[in-house]
């Protein structure tokens, strides 16, 4: 009853643009904690169906008093996998499938990117990017250019920095850059001027030293804006999706954000929609700016700053789905509802379910801001969404005091689905770069930097879910050495197929065991209990295996993988075992 009163009251509109401050985080906390009990109740339903199915499953083919089960999908029961013993064993969320690793730790602290104090800015666009053979790609301003540096290993594997091209126009004018990586390509887009956005994108393994203003054809996503401000770019599979905020003749009185598709075709050309004007303001004093684009199952977001005097506010737009006003053409929800209070700079990461586990996902979003605790400074603050921007948690402060602005908040999360927080600090006269990260909540500050006589500015991270990573990835300008600097700690490696694997698994005391075990593609399996190997049939997709054993003993369950070739690489798998022991 509860939830469905916060719910009619939204709906009524008891909240709207002109509302409190108070009244709005109270009606979206309320609103938020409805429906992330809802969300909580249904997603533990659907775990308890997942286990009661894989249960019923066993019952229904093994013919014995007590089963085991693993459906691969983070459902067991009677089974246990050891990890220790198994070799050449990764897992994706579908199955079980054969693969060395073959990784290391690699720390880096603050090694130098270039030997200039170059301009970071621009915090929801990443200037900081991976290559799929294991590379980093960082972008770095100045003013009449923008520098793109390379981050690789020589032939002795020794690892370092150099520039990889540069393009130079005095039209650039420290206009922002963004980036995003393909492959071993990287796809930028940029301001020109207060008019233009560019798009160009980059083969890094064939790139030389040069000015590439004139040597790749770039494709002009924008014209004819009357000022630019920040750029942010995606690519999910084949699209692009870039954002960025301008103002223009037909809004002359407010700065807006524009939004632009691209797909990728065959040859690595793209081929381009038409601009989309997201929020269409035009009134002086208020300006919708600092966009931070993501992609959250399949559906496009822009995270932005409502700058006015009263309200201010972090803003979500999505094609459809959330509220409508006739300021925007896209639909929209409050993050945060600052009233009089400054925010802004916000930045925006989403984490899919397979790594949180949650039904949807989480977005998260950092930003800077002022409250009326902390009226006199900046703090950094944080938000999220369970379910792509519908509600938003109760905002979390990372940091507090009225002494010292926090800055220039930069977002990343690592595989366990934790966010990382990074900023510029400010104590006493100079900023440092400082850090913390959300497990259930936020942890400790540290501070990464050691300035006292010139600022350590404008971290900008690396987001990549794909490596493991111990600390946050990321580069940062720094005027007291003049340099832009690069850290983090980071798994390094790859994961290579392989024609043969090990799985064991652990099984209560008895005398016979009996197994069904599906697989997908081409896998040969053998089994053992005990290293004694069981005898088997194959049906289809389905290995049958039994073995009784003269006493009653604990069980080592061994799977013996092969496959005659890596040509299908994780598409030959093993997807469910169901079992009984005696």
């Amino acid at each position: 009853d509860a939830g469905m009163k916060v719910e009619n009251l939204l709906t009524a509109g008891s909240y709207n643009e002109l509302a409190t401050e108070k009244q709005v985080n109270e009606h979206q906390a309320d609103y938020a904690s409805y429906k992330n009990k809802q969300r909580s109740k249904d997603a533990k339903q659907d775990r308890e169906l997942a286990y009661l199915n894989l249960k019923q499953d066993a019952s229904d083919r093994i013919n014995a008093p007590n089963t085991f089960a693993d459906d691969m999908k983070g459902n067991s029961f009677g089974i246990t996998f050891d990890e220790v013993s198994s070799t050449n064993i990764s897992f994706d969320g579908e199955g079980m499938y054969m693969a060395e690793g073959l990784f290391t730790e690699k720390t880096v602290e603050d090694a130098t990117v270039v030997g200039e104090a170059r301009d970071m800015s621009g915090n929801g666009g990443d200037k900081l990017v991976r290559l799929e053979n294991g590379w980093f790609v960082a972008a770095s301003k100045a003013i009449d250019y923008f520098y793109l540096h390379v981050y690789k290993p020589d032939d002795n594997d020794n690892w370092s920095w150099s520039q990889l091209c540069y393009y130079y126009h005095t039209n650039f004018d420290r206009n922002d850059i963004a980036l995003a990586a393909d492959g071993t390509n990287v796809h930028l887009i940029h301001g020109y001027s207060t008019s233009n956005i560019y798009y160009r994108v980059i083969d890094v393994l064939n790139q030389t030293n040069i000015d590439i203003s004139s040597t790749i054809v770039d494709s002009v996503l924008d014209t004819t804006q009357s000022a630019l401000g920040n750029v942010s770019i995606i690519r999910n599979g084949t699209d692009l999706h870039t954002t960025w905020s301008s103002r223009n003749s037909t809004y002359s009185n407010s700065i807006n954000i524009r939004y632009k598709k691209g797909i990728i075709n065959a040859d690595g050309t793209v081929t381009w929609g038409e601009v989309e004007q997201v929020t269409k303001v035009n009134t002086s004093g208020i300006d919708i700016q600092d966009p931070s684009i993501g992609i959250a199952n399949s559906e496009v977001f822009i995270i932005t700053q409502r700058k006015q005097n009263n309200p201010n506010s972090i803003l979500i737009f999505k094609r459809t789905g959330l509220r409508t006003s006739s300021a925007y053409n896209w639909s929209y929800e409050y993050v945060y509802h600052g009233g009089p209070y400054p925010q802004s700079s916000p930045c925006a990461r989403f984490v899919p379910s397979e790594i949180n586990g949650l039904e949807q996902g989480r977005i998260g979003v950092v930003w800077r801001g002022r409250d009326s605790t902390d009226t006199s400074a900046d703090n950094i603050r944080f938000s999220y969404s369970d379910d792509i921007g519908e509600t938003w948690s109760s905002v979390e402060k990372v940091t507090s005091g009225n002494t010292s602005n926090q800055l220039q908040p930069n977002l990343t999360a690592n595989k366990q689905g934790e966010f990382i927080a990074l900023w510029a600090g400010y104590d006493n006269s100079y900023a440092n770069i400082k850090k913390a990260r959300r497990v259930e909540s936020w942890g400790v500050v540290t501070v990464v930097t050691n300035n006292t006589t010139g600022h350590a500015l404008r971290p900008s991270s690396l987001f990549d879910l794909s490596i493991e990573i111990s600390e946050p990835l990321f580069v940062y300008q720094d005027i007291e050495n003049d340099k832009v600097g690069f850290y983090g700690t980071w798994m390094e490696g790859s994961e290579s197929p392989t024609t043969s694997a090990t799985a064991v698994y652990t099984l209560d005391s008895t005398d016979y065991v009996g197994a069904f075990v599906q697989k997908q593609g081409d896998v040969n399996i053998d089994a053992y209990i005990n290293d004694v190997l069981m005898d088997s049939e194959l049906e289809d997709d389905e290995y049958q295996f039994v073995k009784p054993l003269n006493n009653e003993e604990p069980i080592t369950l061994r799977l013996e993988l092969s496959r005659a070739t890596t040509d299908n690489g994780d598409s030959d798998k093993v997807t469910r075992i169901l079992g009984g022991i005696a």
